[in-house]
């Protein structure tokens, strides 16, 4: 009662703040009737709202007045409106090295359950794209498609950011209901990437023979290898982690001519004979090795080259 309630003989009937009615449920039209009334002004407000929505919070002031002698009953009525749970679905991508955020990487969303109306008509199959988005320069992506209530989910990574492999991972959840004072379900998820690296191999050889002649050897020879351009990390954030020219590293060939060297950076090289093996030349001439094209499904560019030597 929102004041205090006489009957027509002027008895007291309920006291302001007294509890007229309650456990009143809505039938599959979203409507509920309280008769016999006395005259008089109420408060109403929602106590459980239905599954899935969030609870009204508004309280809402009905009037019974007298309508006449010729009116049968005093009649009101009011409307309460409830707002469907959302969910908040937010994906992070990130260096699995730097835990830098990265950027650029596209992230798609599916259904991972049949989804029905609530009558349980078929609305989405299994499996069927919902959206797709892309990280900003904070690696950070939501999603804003409008969810409904009950049903299962799965994120995939569907494109990684420049320099990077495929993530395998995936994340999957379930939008159900919860408590009704929350208007929002918060799901989130952190993918991490490896970078993409290049392996160097040279292949040193007798300009005439594959093997050494006389007292020659192939073995012993070091080449030092250079940044041919600014080499920079793929995170962004990371910055340049071998300057134009900058010595990376030396090789020194085996027994067979060979030397290597893995987990390079991404990026543009040159190789160049900084001493000799024994009974060779000294070898002036620049080689590249261009270790920036790459395939997202590799982890690993390997570029060659073969050294004639005279």
């Amino acid at each position: 009662a929102e004041s205090a309630i006489y009957t027509p003989d002027g008895a007291l009937m309920y006291q302001k703040g007294d509890v007229v009615a309650d456990g009143l449920t809505t039938n599959d039209s979203g409507e509920v009737t309280l008769n016999d009334l006395p005259l008089g002004t109420y408060v109403m407000e929602e106590t459980q709202a239905p599954s899935g929505f969030s609870r009204s919070t508004e309280k809402k002031t009905v009037e019974l007045a007298y309508a006449g002698q010729d009116a049968e009953a005093a009649f009101n009525e009011t409307s309460f409106t409830n707002e469907r749970q959302k969910a908040d679905l937010k994906v992070y991508k990130q260096d699995g090295d730097t835990k830098n955020p990265l950027k650029g990487t596209v992230f798609a969303l599916y259904a991972d359950s049949a989804i029905t109306s609530y009558k349980g008509d078929a609305l989405v199959s299994a499996g069927t794209l919902i959206e797709t988005i892309a990280t900003g320069a904070d690696g950070s992506a939501a999603f804003t498609a409008d969810l409904p209530v009950g049903f299962k989910y799965v994120v995939r990574e569907i494109t990684p950011p420049a320099g990077y492999t495929y993530s395998v991972d995936k994340y999957e959840f379930s939008f159900n209901a919860v408590e009704q004072s929350k208007a929002k379900v918060e799901f989130s998820h952190t993918f991490l990437n490896d970078r993409i690296t290049a392996s160097l191999k040279l292949r040193k050889q007798d300009a005439e023979k594959v093997i050494e002649q006389g007292d020659a050897q192939l073995s012993g020879a070091v080449y030092a290898l250079y940044a041919r351009e600014a080499i920079v990390h793929p995170d962004g954030k990371t910055g340049t982690l071998y300057a134009k020219d900058a010595l990376v590293t030396s090789l020194t060939t085996d027994a067979a001519g060979n030397a290597s060297v893995e987990k390079l950076p991404l990026g543009k090289y040159y190789l160049k004979e900084v001493t000799p093996s024994a009974g060779y030349l000294l070898d002036a001439k620049e080689y590249e090795m261009d270790c920036s094209q790459y395939d997202p499904s590799k982890s690993v560019v390997l570029v060659e080259s073969t050294v004639k030597e005279q």
